[in-house]
């Protein structure tokens, strides 16, 4: 996810302004703000996750929606686009937003260089306010990167960090997706910045 300026809005007007200008806009009790384009990676990668998911889900209970799909956080009062949400079961449309859900599974995020560090931080925390949400998951258009969080109990997330030749492995779907499988044929982009990676979830082996 890649963001513009922002200004304040009610959700309301925050509604008006989506429907009249067909943008994607993220909102953040007050604070909206304008979702540009992204690279040619983050287009690929996305597009990639997506593909797999879709082929590994296809006929099962479990579904993959791309970033067209609105998602609200009724308990942070925030709506954003994630770049892929996988929805178990029927999706569960917010009171307030008949385009938004509230029920994902699984999120992922394409990290934009822009974006990362709220993604990882104070994106995540949002997201933990979510109650059906299991797993979140994070993929780098700068190196072959994908950073796991699993639930494992009541604010417990389990932190796994994968690499070329590992397996992402999502148990609330049951679905296998290799690292290698989801770089393939992508180009990545150079990083013009030293990342600022969140330090606060548990490793694997301290969750035992």
């Amino acid at each position: 996810m890649t963001l513009a300026a922002h200004k304040l809005l009610s959700y309301s007007d925050y509604l008006l302004i989506e429907e009249e200008t067909q943008v994607k806009h993220e909102w953040r009790a007050g604070v909206v703000v304008a979702m540009a384009g992204g690279t040619v990676a983050h287009a690929m990668l996305g597009g990639r996750v997506f593909g797999l998911l879709f082929r590994r889900l296809d006929g099962k209970p479990c579904m993959p929606y791309n970033s067209d799909l609105k998602l609200r956080i009724p308990a942070e009062d925030v709506a954003t686009y994630p770049d892929i949400a996988v929805v178990c079961g029927e999706p569960i449309r917010d009171e307030l937003d008949r385009n938004a859900i509230v029920n994902p599974a699984v999120l992922f995020e394409v990290l934009a260089e822009s974006t990362e560090d709220y993604d990882g931080n104070e994106k995540f925390d949002y997201y933990q306010a979510l109650g059906t949400l299991r797993e979140y998951v994070l993929v780098s258009q700068h190196e072959v990167r994908v950073e796991h969080y699993a639930l494992r109990g009541p604010g417990i997330w389990e932190y796994r960090r994968l690499g070329p030749g590992d397996t992402l492995r999502l148990k609330s779907v049951k679905v296998r997706l290799a690292v290698d499988e989801i770089y393939k044929g992508v180009t990545l982009e150079p990083r013009l910045k030293k990342r600022v990676r969140r330090l606060d979830p548990i490793p694997p082996e301290a969750a035992e």
